[in-house]
């Protein structure tokens, strides 16, 4: 198949020109262009008749052309009209600067006519319709992403040359193993390319998609797998005393169900020799502290140092916090170490830490400085990793001879996606709260209830409660939203006059924004006015009302992030949607969080309201891109060929066997657009 790359020049009507056109949609060769797939279909199938057609119809007519008229010339617009009809009623056709499409409507020949349609009165026309005459096979007409220059008409053109000067010569272009194709009844690649690009009907049309979507996905869990694979590391680190029973019976709770799987899940890797590298998915007051503290518990009694590196000072000092209490009866040493830390209280930390003085190190970005050093460094845990880089994990992980490592992650992402965004981690869900708290109230209300919203606001800080408001912007800006600034001003010296009252945003520095978060936890402040700085922040159980101003320019995500900033304790809370909006999407999401408290159920929602891309970014966290199947929508086909891909690289985990050899050239060719190398 490799010779195939070289063909592009010599087919028909494949010049330098249309080579450069085809470069712009990443279309460098043969093999690219038969996988450039389309991106949907135009259905000739369900046609109905002109005197059906309303307004702004998008579909499909079959018309006879009884009409041609000469072409009228503008400035730099040529338009060439026609009519045909169904036999009932009059179609009248409009063609911009296109000629050659147009001498392809020929007079008293069928045609269907597919676009969007107007009506005024009686008239229904079409401006620059795609159509098929009715003699044709395939009815099903595909669309392709285009650039200037490159038309659906060409590129159909071409993809037919490519695959009819394959099936002449016999070439093979198939990818799979005769045995996976077999036990999961997929049709051939050849059969799968023809039909994707040139589909008769939708059933072959559904074949093709099967298949591919199947061996795209496959191809990546097997680059996947392999990665997880050639990544695992023998660990140096002997434990010997898992026991945490003395642990687990000092705390005042008892773990979920949840938190008990994690601790063991955690000591299972500790156990296989390996390096563990798992992350703690749960989510916000789902309890992943006591799931690393447990593990830490373990590292110290085994006389290991366990490092935690967490965002912000005043995160470090919540765990600081959490862990003295945890750790009193057991005689183990915390330390925390951050940048406000005096000079000389600092290097008298670093010098105890180096003798392993200290069990425990909790701290922010100080942790990683060049000058700390560890004794014997066991464990690394990251909290809110999505806040770090990779090279600031890497290098805390540097700083010990291959430590475990443990991330916390309180994004809820659906496991299957989970487990694809991050290849090199297994994955702990923690999915059930602990039972001393109560479900957030939540409710959408609009601007007029403001008054109604206030009151109650007002009722709770009397009863010694505090709360947040939330705004998309800081200062006025051209988006008509209610910023901190303005409201700040507004209910300082209005409504909220004689109650303490702050604000905080991104534009303060690190010290500016710890100092008002420390006062708002010592209950110094009654009101916190804010944008999203606070999407990730600490424990304050008083807090018990949230309102998000302009709710509806929020991710529902985010609002879920946001809504976790309340109920932290055992007092009933509250988050109040405020938004006037009439967007049908927005008030989808909105009424989507006002009904769902499950964070794993709203991130699965978020991601088919919005699709992985925004979800995660573009670059979907490194992955190669994906030309057909998609990471939501075919979740399930993601998760069975995890689990083929999983067993077929543990017995041939370089894909050596003969029958994987165009595998493992598919799985190279797709990771090397990344620039990975997949195989040792």
């Amino acid at each position: 198949m490799d010779y195939l790359n070289n063909l592009i020049e010599s087919l028909s009507g494949i010049g330098n020109k249309r080579k450069k056109l085809y470069n712009k949609l990443g279309i460098t060769n043969v093999i690219s262009l038969i996988n450039f797939f389309p991106i949907s279909y135009i259905d000739y199938q369900n046609c109905i008749k002109i005197s059906d057609i309303t307004e702004n119809f998008e579909g499909c007519v079959k018309v006879l052309i009884i009409k041609t008229f000469s072409p009228k010339y503008y400035s730099k617009t040529t338009i060439f009209s026609l009519i045909g009809t169904d036999g009932a009623d009059f179609l009248y056709i409009n063609i911009f600067n296109n000629k050659f499409s147009a001498k392809n409507l020929e007079l008293n020949k069928e045609y269907y006519i597919y676009g969007k349609f107007s009506r005024i009165a009686t008239k229904v026309s079409i401006t620059s319709p795609f159509f098929i005459p009715t003699s044709q096979k395939n009815i099903l007409t595909p669309k392709y992403k285009l650039t200037k220059g490159i038309t659906n008409n060409i590129i159909s053109k071409n993809i037919k040359s490519v695959l009819e000067y394959i099936s002449e010569n016999n070439i093979n272009i198939e990818t799979l193993p005769d045995y996976i194709i077999n036990k999961y009844n997929l049709i051939s690649k050849l059969e799968a390319i023809i039909n994707i690009h040139l589909p008769i009907n939708s059933i072959l049309l559904e074949k093709a998609k099967k298949r591919l979507i199947f061996e795209e996905l496959f191809i990546l869990q097997l680059g996947i797998n392999s990665i997880k694979i050639n990544k695992k590391i023998k660990s140096s680190i002997r434990i010997q005393n898992f026991d945490i029973s003395h642990f687990i019976k000092s705390l005042p709770f008892s773990p979920t169900l949840d938190q008990d799987k994690s601790i063991k899940d955690c000591i299972t890797d500790m156990l296989s020799n390996n390096i563990m590298n798992r992350m703690i998915q749960g989510d916000v007051g789902s309890g992943k502290t006591l799931v690393a503290a447990a593990i830490s518990y373990i590292m110290a009694k085994n006389k290991y140092q366990t490092a935690i590196m967490v965002p912000t000072e005043i995160l470090a000092e919540q765990h600081f916090q959490t862990f003295s209490n945890f750790f009193k009866p057991f005689g183990i040493s915390i330390a925390i170490l951050t940048s406000s830390i005096k000079k000389k209280e600092k290097q008298r930390l670093k010098d105890q830490i180096s003798v392993g003085c200290y069990d425990i190190i909790i701290g922010t970005h100080a942790i990683i400085q060049s000058d700390i050093y560890f004794k014997n460094l066991g464990l690394v845990i990251t909290d809110e990793q999505h806040r770090f880089g990779v090279s600031q994990r890497a290098k805390l992980i540097s700083k010990g001879f291959n430590p475990h490592t443990i991330i916390m992650s309180a994004t809820p992402i659906p496991r299957t996606l989970a487990l694809t965004l991050y290849t090199d981690l297994d994955i702990s869900l923690i999915k059930t709260m602990p039972s001393n708290r109560k479900q957030t109230q939540t409710f959408l209300i609009s601007s007029k209830k403001k008054k109604r919203m206030y009151n109650f606001a007002k009722e709770k800080i009397d009863n010694g409660q505090q709360v947040y408001i939330i705004c998309p912007s800081i200062q006025e800006n051209q988006t008509n939203t209610i910023n901190v600034e303005d409201l700040y001003h507004d209910l300082s010296t209005g409504y909220f006059k004689d109650y303490e009252i702050k604000s905080i945003h991104g534009k303060l520095n690190s010290l500016e924004k710890d100092e008002i978060m420390q006062d708002f936890k010592q209950n110094k402040i009654h009101i916190l006015i804010a944008t999203t700085v606070i999407e990730v922040g600490i424990d304050i159980p008083n807090a018990t009302i949230i309102i998000i101003e302009n709710a509806e320019r929020f991710g529902l995500s985010q609002l879920h992030q946001l809504r976790g900033r309340v109920g932290r304790g055992d007092i009933q809370s509250y988050c109040i949607l405020l938004s006037d909006s009439t967007n049908k999407e927005s008030l989808i999401r909105l009424k989507t969080l006002k009904e769902n408290i499950d964070g794993f159920k709203i991130s699965e929602e978020d991601l088919r309201l919005r699709g992985p891309g925004d979800f995660i970014g573009n670059r979907q966290h490194g992955l190669p891109s994906l030309n057909i199947s998609n990471l939501i929508e075919d979740s399930s086909t993601l998760l069975e060929t995890s689990l083929i891909a999983h067993k077929i690289i543990e017995k041939d985990p370089n894909l050596i066997d003969p029958s994987h050899y165009s595998l493992k050239k598919s799985v190279q060719l797709l990771f090397d657009s990344i620039d990975i190398n997949i195989f040792n």
